[in-house]
């Protein structure tokens, strides 16, 4: 065979390669983001923050997703200081717009109804009651 002939099998071996890494690699992490989705539509928090802090999630999603599935437990929790804290830690990340709109809408659908309930001001951290 000629120079040429290798170097298209060579080529094409590691496409194939790089294509069979990606595939497992994205299967991985359908499995985990099944398994966070089933984890918080049954009720398993404490399951879903070791699986969100466990070296496979930190390995395969980015800071922004793993917090988030932490704000939507702890707001399952009813958790007032502890979903402020991770609003404002989701808040210091980099995020796409895409992100941005997601969270923004996000604070305006749990802020908006605790404010009307008199819980907490919309503009501030002082005047609300920690122990709710």
């Amino acid at each position: 065979m000629t120079n040429t002939v290798w170097i298209w099998i060579i080529a094409i071996a590691a496409i194939a390669a790089e294509l069979i890494f990606y595939l497992v690699q994205k299967k991985k992490q359908d499995r985990l983001s099944e398994k966070a989705m089933d984890l918080i539509m049954h009720g398993n928090l404490d399951e879903l923050d070791q699986l969100v802090d466990s070296p496979e999630m930190q390995k395969r999603f980015p800071l922004y997703n793993r917090l988030y599935l932490k704000l939507n437990a702890s707001i399952m929790r009813g958790n007032l200081k502890k979903t402020d804290e991770l609003f404002e830690e989701i808040g210091r990340t980099n995020m796409t717009d895409q992100q941005k709109a997601a969270y923004a809408m996000m604070g305006f659908q749990y802020y908006l109804p605790l404010e009307r309930r008199g819980m907490r001001p919309v503009q501030g951290d002082a005047g609300y009651d920690e122990g709710q």
